[in-house]
């Protein structure tokens, strides 16, 4: 059983500490490049699930051309 109560403190304590470096992946290089080398090495994503990227703002504005998807939504209405 001290295992198992192991095992589960371990995937809690990664959980955490994913999540909170999640929410630094856009506005810090090497927590990005981290997470990148880390969901590439394990072919995983988010804290637990894909889902866990939707409730963090991920994208770097610098790199997006919001007028231009703004247009592109009113185009699609």
């Amino acid at each position: 059983m001290h295992g198992k109560i192991d095992e589960t403190r371990c995937l809690k304590a990664f959980r955490v500490g994913m999540k909170e470096s999640m929410s630094m992946y856009r506005t810090n290089g090497d927590v990005k490049e981290k997470i990148d080398k880390v969901q590439l090495h394990y072919r995983c994503c988010g804290a637990k699930r894909y889902s866990d990227w939707f409730r963090v703002s991920w994208v770097d504005t610098t790199y997006v051309d919001l007028m231009s998807v703004a247009n592109q939504q009113s185009v699609n209405l």
